[in-house]
């Protein structure tokens, strides 16, 4: 498979669940700067549930780029919050955007998070 690079310089990549980046070996990303996140390992005794809410928060974190405690604290609070009808509807929305200008960061969904800059 060949991803073919579109003004993008850029792409970090999670790879699902128990496997790691030798997923993508099979993948010419051709001259993009990849790099791959490695999952967390779980702590002793850490069930899905609690693994599955560090990973959340910690992608949340670098997505947003939150760094102080208190930027991490105040996104816990206002995702927690959000209504997730709106939140829905929201990321529908985004997602099927008809824009007729190509966005300087983007955002790719699956087995993998993408995430690249211009």
């Amino acid at each position: 498979m060949l991803l073919r690079k579109k003004k993008v310089s850029k792409i970090y990549i999670f790879s699902g669940l128990g496997v790691d980046k030798r997923v993508f070996d099979n993948i010419n990303f051709e001259n993009f700067d990849v790099e791959f996140i490695d999952w967390t390992e779980p702590l002793p005794q850490e069930d899905i549930k609690k693994y599955a809410r560090k990973t959340h928060n910690f992608i949340s974190d670098w997505f947003f780029g939150t760094e102080s405690n208190a930027d991490k604290t105040l996104l816990r609070k206002i995702l927690k919050d959000t209504d997730s009808r709106f939140l829905t509807w929201a990321v529908n929305e985004i997602l099927n955007w008809k824009n007729n200008t190509e966005p300087c960061t983007s955002m790719e969904t699956g087995t993998a998070l993408f995430r690249w800059k211009m």
